[in-house]
């Protein structure tokens, strides 16, 4: 087995990995297959030399086509394979991004999660998001007063009472910053 090395576009490298990583597969595995799927062709007879030399579209339909072929050998393989062989290490993966992805995203340009804020109505309002996907993001909404409520439940009496010690060292940071800042202006 020899080696080469292939130049690729960033972007299209980069999907390569992406497409390996989530096929369980390496990088060299898809190319392979599209390597091998072009010469299997029958009217690969026909191409002149020029014609092949910088024309990538052609190896590109058959990486897709590889993949597509991978995709494929993963999906059969799912009705013969054991759930936690095959679809734990796959939520783990996904698990994994969602919690990245919800811990990153800020909720109305702070840059915390969860938040504290008012809703139209000026309710205290507790929002935690959960990020699936760059465009899909679920946020979770509760009232503060029915969170301390649960809290309460929760925790007990004892722990509940502990809120006004909380909320002094709170406002104790509060002013420390306010401090902070005329100094530094």
């Amino acid at each position: 087995m020899s080696l080469f090395n292939v130049r690729l576009p960033r972007e299209i490298e980069a999907r390569l990995s992406e497409e390996a990583a989530a096929r369980r597969c390496s990088k060299s595995d898809i190319a392979r297959d599209a390597i091998t799927a072009f010469f299997a062709r029958k009217d690969r007879e026909n191409y002149e030399a020029g014609d092949t030399e910088d024309d990538w579209s052609e190896f590109g339909a058959e990486v897709m086509d590889a993949q597509r072929k991978v995709f494929e050998r993963v999906i059969a393989k799912l009705y013969d394979a054991e759930w936690a062989d095959l679809v734990e290490p796959l939520y783990d993966v996904f698990r994994k991004k969602v919690i990245e992805k919800s811990k990153a995203y800020g909720i109305s340009g702070n840059a915390g999660n969860p938040t504290l804020s008012l809703d139209a109505k000026g309710v205290p309002m507790v929002t935690a998001a959960i990020g699936f996907a760059a465009d899909d993001i679920f946020d979770l909404r509760t009232p503060l007063e029915d969170l301390f409520y649960q809290y309460c439940v929760d925790a007990g009496d004892e722990a509940f009472d502990e809120i006004p010690s909380i909320w002094e060292r709170a406002k104790a940071r509060l002013a420390a910053d306010a401090a902070s800042d005329q100094m530094e202006a």
